[in-house]
Protein backbone atom coordinates (compact mmCIF):
# COMPACT_ATOMS: atom_id res chain seq x y z
CA UNK A 1 0.00 0.00 0.00
CA UNK A 2 1.63 3.07 -0.92
CA UNK A 3 1.89 6.69 1.58
CA UNK A 4 -0.57 8.34 -0.54
CA UNK A 5 -3.49 5.61 -0.19
CA UNK A 6 -2.68 5.05 3.20
CA UNK A 7 -3.10 9.04 3.84
CA UNK A 8 -6.66 9.12 2.04
CA UNK A 9 -7.84 6.24 4.25
CA UNK A 10 -6.67 8.00 7.26
CA UNK A 11 -8.59 11.42 6.25
CA UNK A 12 -11.61 8.86 5.59
CA UNK A 13 -11.48 7.27 8.67
CA UNK A 14 -11.46 10.36 10.63
CA UNK A 15 -14.29 11.86 8.92
CA UNK A 16 -16.58 8.79 9.24
CA UNK A 17 -19.42 8.78 11.52
CA UNK A 18 -18.63 6.20 14.30
CA UNK A 19 -21.64 4.41 16.59
CA UNK A 20 -20.32 3.98 20.22
CA UNK A 21 -21.69 0.23 21.10
CA UNK A 22 -21.81 0.63 24.66
CA UNK A 23 -23.40 4.00 24.80
CA UNK A 24 -26.08 2.29 22.74
CA UNK A 25 -26.35 -0.79 24.89
CA UNK A 26 -26.17 1.37 28.26
CA UNK A 27 -29.48 3.19 26.38
CA UNK A 28 -31.57 0.21 25.54
CA UNK A 29 -30.96 -1.33 29.22
CA UNK A 30 -32.27 1.56 30.66
CA UNK A 31 -35.07 1.55 28.46
CA UNK A 32 -35.89 -2.03 29.28
CA UNK A 33 -34.99 -1.60 33.37
CA UNK A 34 -37.92 1.39 33.10
CA UNK A 35 -40.30 -0.43 31.06
CA UNK A 36 -40.07 -3.46 33.89
CA UNK A 37 -40.09 -1.17 36.47
CA UNK A 38 -43.62 0.72 35.30
CA UNK A 39 -44.80 -2.88 34.65
CA UNK A 40 -44.34 -4.20 38.33
CA UNK A 41 -45.76 -0.88 39.87
CA UNK A 42 -48.63 -0.51 38.13
CA UNK A 43 -48.91 -4.81 39.34
CA UNK A 44 -48.48 -3.49 42.79
CA UNK A 45 -50.87 -0.77 42.86
CA UNK A 46 -53.44 -2.95 41.33
CA UNK A 47 -52.93 -5.81 43.72
CA UNK A 48 -52.92 -3.12 46.66
CA UNK A 49 -56.02 -1.60 45.67
CA UNK A 50 -57.62 -4.39 44.29
CA UNK A 51 -57.11 -7.23 46.88
CA UNK A 52 -59.01 -5.15 49.93
CA UNK A 53 -62.29 -5.30 47.75
CA UNK A 54 -62.11 -9.00 46.09
CA UNK A 55 -64.86 -10.50 46.87
CA UNK A 56 -64.84 -13.40 49.56
CA UNK A 57 -66.72 -16.70 49.55
CA UNK A 58 -69.93 -16.61 51.05
CA UNK A 59 -70.47 -18.16 54.32
CA UNK A 60 -73.76 -19.98 55.38
CA UNK A 61 -76.00 -17.24 57.02
CA UNK A 62 -77.74 -17.40 60.05
CA UNK A 63 -80.60 -19.41 60.33
CA UNK A 64 -83.07 -15.96 60.52
CA UNK A 65 -81.80 -14.61 57.58
CA UNK A 66 -81.23 -11.12 58.96
CA UNK A 67 -80.85 -11.75 62.89
CA UNK A 68 -78.20 -11.17 64.88
CA UNK A 69 -76.53 -14.38 65.62
CA UNK A 70 -73.06 -15.81 66.97
CA UNK A 71 -70.41 -17.20 65.00
CA UNK A 72 -69.39 -20.89 65.63
CA UNK A 73 -66.10 -20.09 65.51
CA UNK A 74 -63.89 -16.55 65.88
CA UNK A 75 -60.75 -15.59 64.23
CA UNK A 76 -58.00 -12.98 65.24
CA UNK A 77 -58.66 -9.55 64.22
CA UNK A 78 -56.53 -8.96 61.05
CA UNK A 79 -53.73 -6.36 60.95
CA UNK A 80 -54.43 -2.44 59.25
CA UNK A 81 -58.38 -3.89 59.80
CA UNK A 82 -60.99 -1.07 59.76
CA UNK A 83 -62.54 0.95 63.15
CA UNK A 84 -65.89 0.69 64.39
CA UNK A 85 -67.63 3.15 62.23
CA UNK A 86 -70.04 1.74 60.40
CA UNK A 87 -70.24 -1.36 61.82
CA UNK A 88 -73.73 -1.50 62.79
CA UNK A 89 -73.69 -3.42 65.74
CA UNK A 90 -71.62 -6.69 67.03
CA UNK A 91 -72.46 -10.16 68.09
CA UNK A 92 -69.05 -10.21 69.86
CA UNK A 93 -65.76 -7.90 71.82
CA UNK A 94 -62.94 -9.92 72.31
CA UNK A 95 -59.19 -9.08 73.11
CA UNK A 96 -56.22 -11.32 73.91
CA UNK A 97 -52.57 -11.13 73.82
CA UNK A 98 -49.90 -11.09 70.74
CA UNK A 99 -49.18 -9.01 68.11
CA UNK A 100 -53.11 -9.06 66.82
CA UNK A 101 -53.77 -7.24 70.25
CA UNK A 102 -51.67 -4.42 71.05
CA UNK A 103 -47.66 -3.29 70.32
CA UNK A 104 -46.68 -6.23 73.42
CA UNK A 105 -47.02 -9.55 74.07
CA UNK A 106 -47.52 -9.01 77.67
CA UNK A 107 -50.21 -6.36 76.64
CA UNK A 108 -53.10 -5.36 74.79
CA UNK A 109 -54.28 -2.07 74.13
CA UNK A 110 -56.74 -3.53 70.82
CA UNK A 111 -60.51 -5.18 70.71
CA UNK A 112 -61.95 -7.38 67.89
CA UNK A 113 -65.44 -6.88 67.12
CA UNK A 114 -67.27 -9.20 64.71
CA UNK A 115 -70.80 -8.19 63.16
CA UNK A 116 -73.71 -8.86 64.27
CA UNK A 117 -75.19 -10.34 61.41
CA UNK A 118 -72.24 -11.44 58.81
CA UNK A 119 -68.58 -11.60 59.25
CA UNK A 120 -67.65 -7.93 59.31
CA UNK A 121 -64.39 -8.09 62.18
CA UNK A 122 -63.02 -4.54 62.97
CA UNK A 123 -60.95 -3.45 65.83
CA UNK A 124 -60.86 -0.72 68.45
CA UNK A 125 -58.30 0.80 70.69
CA UNK A 126 -58.81 1.14 74.04
CA UNK A 127 -55.91 1.18 76.05
CA UNK A 128 -54.08 -1.21 78.56
CA UNK A 129 -57.18 -2.22 80.32
CA UNK A 130 -58.50 -5.75 80.88
CA UNK A 131 -61.96 -7.05 81.02
CA UNK A 132 -63.73 -3.62 81.12
CA UNK A 133 -65.32 -3.30 77.60
CA UNK A 134 -69.09 -4.32 77.38
CA UNK A 135 -71.42 -4.85 74.31
CA UNK A 136 -75.09 -3.19 74.90
CA UNK A 137 -77.63 -6.00 75.06
CA UNK A 138 -78.31 -5.05 71.20
CA UNK A 139 -74.91 -5.08 70.74
CA UNK A 140 -74.81 -1.17 68.79
CA UNK A 141 -73.34 0.85 71.52
CA UNK A 142 -69.98 -0.31 72.83
CA UNK A 143 -68.95 0.66 76.56
CA UNK A 144 -65.26 1.35 77.04
CA UNK A 145 -63.24 2.97 80.44
CA UNK A 146 -64.40 6.47 80.24
CA UNK A 147 -66.73 6.35 77.39
CA UNK A 148 -69.22 5.24 75.27
CA UNK A 149 -69.37 4.28 71.41
CA UNK A 150 -71.48 4.29 68.50
CA UNK A 151 -70.88 1.24 66.43
CA UNK A 152 -72.68 3.15 63.44
CA UNK A 153 -71.54 6.24 63.74
CA UNK A 154 -68.48 6.04 65.39
CA UNK A 155 -69.72 9.05 68.02
CA UNK A 156 -68.46 8.65 71.47
CA UNK A 157 -70.06 9.78 74.81
CA UNK A 158 -68.57 10.44 78.11
CA UNK A 159 -69.02 7.93 80.54
CA UNK A 160 -67.89 8.03 84.75
CA UNK A 161 -65.45 5.04 85.12
CA UNK A 162 -65.59 1.58 84.19
CA UNK A 163 -68.10 -0.33 82.43
CA UNK A 164 -69.89 -2.93 84.55
CA UNK A 165 -73.35 -4.60 83.72
CA UNK A 166 -75.63 -3.09 81.36
CA UNK A 167 -79.41 -3.53 81.82
CA UNK A 168 -81.31 -6.18 79.88
CA UNK A 169 -83.08 -3.27 78.37
CA UNK A 170 -80.20 -1.58 77.21
CA UNK A 171 -81.24 2.25 79.04
CA UNK A 172 -78.97 1.87 82.31
CA UNK A 173 -75.14 1.07 82.88
CA UNK A 174 -73.54 -0.05 85.97
CA UNK A 175 -69.86 1.90 86.52
CA UNK A 176 -67.41 2.30 88.94
CA UNK A 177 -64.98 5.00 89.69
CA UNK A 178 -64.37 4.61 92.95
CA UNK A 179 -68.06 5.33 92.97
CA UNK A 180 -70.37 2.63 92.23
CA UNK A 181 -73.36 4.28 90.62
CA UNK A 182 -76.03 3.63 87.87
CA UNK A 183 -76.10 5.67 84.77
CA UNK A 184 -78.97 6.41 82.29
CA UNK A 185 -77.61 6.25 79.09
CA UNK A 186 -80.19 8.52 77.23
CA UNK A 187 -79.73 11.67 79.38
CA UNK A 188 -76.67 10.74 81.64
CA UNK A 189 -77.87 10.94 84.53
CA UNK A 190 -76.05 8.94 87.15
CA UNK A 191 -77.35 7.79 90.81
CA UNK A 192 -75.26 6.75 93.03
CA UNK A 193 -74.74 3.45 95.25
CA UNK A 194 -71.76 2.85 97.02
CA UNK A 195 -68.17 4.18 97.75
CA UNK A 196 -66.04 1.44 96.78
CA UNK A 197 -62.28 1.30 97.47
CA UNK A 198 -61.83 -1.47 94.77
CA UNK A 199 -63.27 -2.26 91.40
CA UNK A 200 -66.64 -4.50 92.14
CA UNK A 201 -68.49 -6.79 90.23
CA UNK A 202 -72.32 -6.59 89.45
CA UNK A 203 -74.71 -8.23 87.80
CA UNK A 204 -78.52 -7.68 86.58
CA UNK A 205 -81.27 -9.45 87.67
CA UNK A 206 -82.97 -11.19 83.74
CA UNK A 207 -86.16 -9.05 84.24
CA UNK A 208 -84.18 -5.92 85.25
CA UNK A 209 -85.88 -5.40 87.98
CA UNK A 210 -82.65 -5.81 90.55
CA UNK A 211 -78.84 -5.68 90.67
CA UNK A 212 -76.46 -7.81 92.21
CA UNK A 213 -73.57 -6.40 93.43
CA UNK A 214 -70.37 -8.23 95.39
CA UNK A 215 -67.96 -6.04 97.49
CA UNK A 216 -66.11 -6.63 100.06
CA UNK A 217 -67.41 -10.05 101.59
CA UNK A 218 -70.70 -8.31 101.01
CA UNK A 219 -73.89 -9.30 98.36
CA UNK A 220 -76.19 -6.44 97.53
CA UNK A 221 -79.20 -6.95 95.49
CA UNK A 222 -81.13 -3.74 95.15
CA UNK A 223 -84.79 -3.72 93.90
CA UNK A 224 -87.78 -3.38 95.33
CA UNK A 225 -86.29 -4.27 98.29
CA UNK A 226 -83.11 -3.95 99.02
CA UNK A 227 -80.87 -6.43 101.13
CA UNK A 228 -77.20 -7.12 101.93
CA UNK A 229 -75.64 -10.27 103.13
CA UNK A 230 -72.66 -11.18 104.55
CA UNK A 231 -71.06 -13.65 102.19
CA UNK A 232 -68.47 -15.60 104.71
CA UNK A 233 -65.74 -14.63 102.21
CA UNK A 234 -63.99 -12.20 99.18
CA UNK A 235 -66.20 -13.30 96.12
CA UNK A 236 -67.07 -11.61 92.63
CA UNK A 237 -70.36 -12.08 90.75
CA UNK A 238 -69.72 -14.75 88.20
CA UNK A 239 -69.93 -11.86 84.79
CA UNK A 240 -72.41 -10.48 83.57
CA UNK A 241 -74.95 -14.07 83.44
CA UNK A 242 -74.40 -14.57 87.31
CA UNK A 243 -78.44 -14.69 87.58
CA UNK A 244 -80.65 -18.15 86.81
CA UNK A 245 -82.79 -17.34 84.17
CA UNK A 246 -85.49 -17.44 86.67
CA UNK A 247 -83.98 -14.92 88.69
CA UNK A 248 -83.84 -17.30 91.56
CA UNK A 249 -80.27 -18.19 92.40
CA UNK A 250 -76.78 -15.47 92.10
CA UNK A 251 -73.76 -17.27 91.08
CA UNK A 252 -70.68 -15.67 93.21
CA UNK A 253 -67.00 -17.38 92.46
CA UNK A 254 -64.84 -17.66 95.66
CA UNK A 255 -62.18 -18.25 93.71
CA UNK A 256 -61.75 -18.18 89.57
CA UNK A 257 -60.82 -21.63 89.37
CA UNK A 258 -63.66 -23.55 91.08
CA UNK A 259 -66.87 -23.36 90.17
CA UNK A 260 -68.81 -20.18 91.67
CA UNK A 261 -71.44 -20.75 94.61
CA UNK A 262 -75.04 -20.01 94.36
CA UNK A 263 -76.90 -17.93 96.60
CA UNK A 264 -80.71 -17.00 96.78
CA UNK A 265 -81.17 -13.25 96.06
CA UNK A 266 -84.13 -13.18 98.70
CA UNK A 267 -82.24 -14.35 101.66
CA UNK A 268 -78.45 -14.46 101.32
CA UNK A 269 -78.62 -18.22 101.76
CA UNK A 270 -76.69 -20.63 99.99
CA UNK A 271 -78.57 -23.05 97.70
CA UNK A 272 -78.15 -25.08 94.79
CA UNK A 273 -77.75 -24.27 91.68
CA UNK A 274 -78.94 -25.64 88.23
CA UNK A 275 -77.58 -28.97 87.39
CA UNK A 276 -74.51 -28.22 85.28
CA UNK A 277 -72.24 -30.06 83.98
CA UNK A 278 -68.32 -29.79 85.67
CA UNK A 279 -65.56 -27.84 83.08
CA UNK A 280 -62.81 -30.39 83.27
CA UNK A 281 -59.24 -29.39 82.16
CA UNK A 282 -56.97 -26.77 84.07
CA UNK A 283 -59.21 -23.65 84.78
CA UNK A 284 -57.76 -20.11 85.59
CA UNK A 285 -61.24 -18.26 85.03
CA UNK A 286 -65.07 -18.85 84.47
CA UNK A 287 -67.66 -16.79 84.52
CA UNK A 288 -71.21 -17.16 82.86
CA UNK A 289 -71.83 -14.71 79.58
CA UNK A 290 -75.75 -15.87 79.41
CA UNK A 291 -78.29 -17.93 79.09
CA UNK A 292 -79.42 -19.63 75.75
CA UNK A 293 -82.93 -19.93 74.71
CA UNK A 294 -82.42 -23.95 75.58
CA UNK A 295 -81.65 -23.28 79.05
CA UNK A 296 -78.11 -24.10 78.80
CA UNK A 297 -75.64 -21.22 79.72
CA UNK A 298 -72.78 -20.19 78.16
CA UNK A 299 -69.53 -19.81 80.03
CA UNK A 300 -66.16 -18.64 78.78
CA UNK A 301 -63.35 -20.44 80.14
CA UNK A 302 -59.88 -19.48 80.57
CA UNK A 303 -57.24 -22.50 81.37
CA UNK A 304 -54.90 -24.24 79.22
CA UNK A 305 -56.88 -22.69 76.14
CA UNK A 306 -59.96 -20.38 76.03
CA UNK A 307 -62.83 -22.18 75.49
CA UNK A 308 -66.69 -21.11 75.13
CA UNK A 309 -68.98 -23.55 76.44
CA UNK A 310 -72.40 -24.38 76.85
CA UNK A 311 -73.54 -26.40 80.44
CA UNK A 312 -76.96 -27.79 79.95
CA UNK A 313 -78.85 -28.85 83.00
CA UNK A 314 -78.32 -32.30 83.16
CA UNK A 315 -76.20 -33.12 80.54
CA UNK A 316 -72.77 -35.29 81.37
CA UNK A 317 -70.14 -32.56 80.04
CA UNK A 318 -70.12 -29.10 78.46
CA UNK A 319 -70.52 -28.61 74.93
CA UNK A 320 -68.19 -26.21 72.47
CA UNK A 321 -70.11 -23.16 71.39
CA UNK A 322 -67.48 -21.37 69.87
CA UNK A 323 -64.01 -22.44 68.40
CA UNK A 324 -61.49 -20.01 69.95
CA UNK A 325 -58.33 -18.54 69.04
CA UNK A 326 -55.52 -19.69 71.42
CA UNK A 327 -54.74 -15.86 71.73
CA UNK A 328 -58.05 -14.72 73.30
CA UNK A 329 -57.91 -14.18 77.30
CA UNK A 330 -61.38 -11.90 77.13
CA UNK A 331 -64.55 -12.07 75.13
CA UNK A 332 -68.39 -10.53 75.38
CA UNK A 333 -71.53 -11.14 73.47
CA UNK A 334 -74.50 -8.92 72.55
CA UNK A 335 -77.58 -10.33 74.83
CA UNK A 336 -79.53 -10.18 71.46
CA UNK A 337 -77.58 -12.57 70.22
CA UNK A 338 -77.43 -15.04 72.65
CA UNK A 339 -81.09 -14.59 73.21
CA UNK A 340 -81.74 -15.31 69.54
CA UNK A 341 -80.18 -19.39 69.54
CA UNK A 342 -79.09 -18.45 65.85
CA UNK A 343 -75.66 -19.62 64.94
CA UNK A 344 -73.95 -18.54 61.26
CA UNK A 345 -70.77 -20.36 60.16
CA UNK A 346 -67.63 -18.24 60.92
CA UNK A 347 -65.13 -17.12 58.15
CA UNK A 348 -61.89 -15.86 59.65
CA UNK A 349 -60.64 -12.23 58.12
CA UNK A 350 -57.12 -12.65 55.88
CA UNK A 351 -54.15 -11.57 58.75
CA UNK A 352 -53.49 -8.13 56.36
CA UNK A 353 -56.69 -5.82 56.20
CA UNK A 354 -57.61 -2.93 53.71
CA UNK A 355 -55.68 -0.32 55.60
CA UNK A 356 -52.44 -2.08 55.10
CA UNK A 357 -52.65 -3.49 51.97
CA UNK A 358 -53.31 0.67 50.79
CA UNK A 359 -49.48 1.05 53.09
CA UNK A 360 -47.95 -2.18 51.61
CA UNK A 361 -48.83 -0.75 48.35
CA UNK A 362 -48.10 2.94 49.03
CA UNK A 363 -44.82 1.49 50.31
CA UNK A 364 -44.02 -0.62 47.30
CA UNK A 365 -44.37 2.56 45.07
CA UNK A 366 -41.97 4.48 47.07
CA UNK A 367 -39.38 1.37 46.82
CA UNK A 368 -39.38 1.14 43.67
CA UNK A 369 -39.24 4.92 42.80
CA UNK A 370 -36.14 5.12 45.26
CA UNK A 371 -34.47 2.05 43.08
CA UNK A 372 -35.17 3.48 39.85
CA UNK A 373 -33.83 6.89 41.39
CA UNK A 374 -30.63 5.37 42.47
CA UNK A 375 -30.50 3.26 39.27
CA UNK A 376 -30.31 6.22 37.37
CA UNK A 377 -27.85 7.46 39.19
CA UNK A 378 -25.56 4.78 38.88
CA UNK A 379 -25.79 4.74 35.12
CA UNK A 380 -25.35 8.82 34.82
CA UNK A 381 -22.46 8.29 37.00
CA UNK A 382 -21.02 5.23 34.50
CA UNK A 383 -21.97 6.92 31.33
CA UNK A 384 -19.68 10.00 32.71
CA UNK A 385 -16.91 7.61 33.19
CA UNK A 386 -16.82 6.31 29.21
CA UNK A 387 -13.44 7.35 27.60
CA UNK A 388 -13.11 8.07 23.99
CA UNK A 389 -10.17 5.51 22.67
CA UNK A 390 -9.01 6.01 19.33
CA UNK A 391 -9.56 3.17 16.56
CA UNK A 392 -5.45 2.71 16.24
CA UNK A 393 -5.50 1.83 20.28
CA UNK A 394 -7.66 -0.99 20.01
CA UNK A 395 -7.33 -2.52 16.35
CA UNK A 396 -4.24 -1.19 15.39
CA UNK A 397 -2.56 0.89 12.82
CA UNK A 398 -4.28 1.31 9.10
CA UNK A 399 -2.68 -0.35 6.55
Amino acid sequence: MTAHLREELRREAATAKTYDAYAGSLRRARRGRRRTAVVWAVLVAALALAVPFTPRLATTPAADSGAISLPDKLGLPAYGARGVSGLGAASVVYSGYGPRFGPWFDDHDTYGLVGARKEDYRKIHTGLVDDEVLLAPDGATLAVPDRLIDLDTGAERPLPGFPLAWSPDGRRLVTDDGTLRIVDVSTGAATDLATTAAQTSAAWSPDGTRLAYAYQGRLTVIGPDTKSFELGFDGVLAGKGAWTPDGRAVAVAEQEDRAPRWFDPATGREVDGPDLPAVDGTVYRRWFVGWRPDGSALVFVLGDEPRLLALTPGADRPTPAMTLPSQVSYLDLADAAIDSGAVREGDSPFFIGPWWWLRLGAGGLVVLAVVLIVRRLNERARTRRVVAIPWETTHGPLV
